[in-house]
């Protein structure tokens, strides 16, 4: 666990912290944001003792950080940046295996260390291991240096702005890896970033700052469907109850999807509630969708649909996903299938609009 306690910091008369204190649980994720000069990246190096405080306390389980010396302080604390800093000189392997070889470990358990946090981080060891910065692109470069900082297995992560300078199609990636790296990992991480849309992706609590003070704490969710004040509602902005969808699972939400197999007669006296049904192959992969348009007097089910008609999202896809492809397609609703394409359910507005509340503040 994380703890900033009455926690000041400046630089002469310029304030950069002002009696903050939040706490990040153990095996969370706390994203610190807000504009520029509020004080979030100053927060992240105190944590290292990359900086000092002037007044208050860091904890990291309970022990100022101020009693640990900075160098064994340090090597439990992995650290990601936006500029990556791997080193040009230095192969993947050998800047993912710098922090382990400062600690003792031999070539054979650095050479492992690698392959390991190489596949955890989506990139084949065979082909990226002895490959040099140059060579990476800047998303391959970025995700090297998530595994670098993970290499000596730290409990704690602190990421600034890590996937900043990368395009958005990469980026949306990489914190996807991130949540699914987290999900194994269950590190303790502070996360800064500028990015709204990216904190309420990846955060488990997002601490707002504004002039170098906390001006609200909480999930993503209660962020966003209970702003404190005007500061906090014009930062997440208009359409933050459609940002908040982004933090509910479709696997959550779905219903069941009727369905037929693509050879069979579809009979609608046996669906005459639904508006749209599912054509599947014997294993249940989604092949289409008939809709209610008369189009059941044709000899077969595979006849009668029609594939354009159909997206899919995905289990783990959230609302936000869901209702994207709603909007995207000619029905009022979208079919779930899991990872090998198998039809498992469906969401439709309702389930969409049960998940946002009545009223967002």
């Amino acid at each position: 666990m994380i703890e900033f306690e009455h926690v000041s910091k400046h630089y002469g008369n310029t304030v950069a912290l002002d009696d903050v204190s939040f706490t990040v649980p153990d095996g969370t994720v706390s994203v610190l944001i807000g504009p520029s000069g509020c004080g979030k990246s100053t927060s992240l190096r105190l944590v290292n003792r990359l900086l000092e405080p002037n007044d208050g306390y860091v904890r990291v389980d309970g022990t100022p950080v101020r009693e640990f010396p900075p160098q064994i302080l340090r090597r439990g604390i992995g650290y990601v940046i936006q500029s990556v800093g791997l080193l040009p000189h230095m192969t993947v392997e050998e800047n993912i295996g710098l922090v382990p070889k400062l600690l003792g470990c031999d070539k054979r358990d650095r050479s492992r260390r690698a392959g390991e946090l190489l596949e955890l981080i989506g990139l084949s060891p065979d082909e990226y291991r002895n490959k040099y910065p140059i060579q990476l692109s800047g998303g391959e470069a970025q995700r090297v240096g998530v595994a670098r900082a993970l290499a000596a297995n730290p409990p704690i992560l602190l990421m600034d702005e890590p996937f900043g300078a990368v395009d958005p199609l990469n980026r949306e990636t990489l914190q996807q890896e991130f949540i699914s790296i987290q999900r194994k990992l269950r590190k303790t991480v502070i996360f800064v970033t500028h990015d709204l849309d990216e904190a309420v992706r990846v955060a488990d609590r997002i601490v707002l700052m504004r002039d170098g003070n906390v001006v609200q704490t909480g999930a993503p969710e209660e962020i966003l469907g209970a702003p404190a004040n005007d500061f906090v509602r014009e930062f997440v902005g208009s359409d933050r109850a459609l940002k908040r969808l982004a933090r509910f699972i479709v696997g959550d939400f779905m219903i069941d999807a009727p369905s037929v197999d693509r050879g069979a007669h579809l009979d609608w006296n046996r669906y005459r509630d639904f508006e749209v049904v599912y054509v599947t192959d014997d294993h249940r992969h989604l092949l289409g969708a008939v809709p209610r348009d008369g189009r059941a007097a044709m000899s077969s089910a595979e006849d009668a649909m029609d594939d354009a008609l159909v997206g899919a999202v995905s289990f783990g896809s959230t609302l936000r996903d869901a209702l994207a492809e709603i909007l995207n397609t000619e029905l009022a609703e979208t079919p779930v299938v899991d990872e090998h394409g198998h039809l498992v359910g469906r969401i439709t507005m309702a389930e969409i609009y049960s998940a946002t509340p009545r009223r967002i503040v």
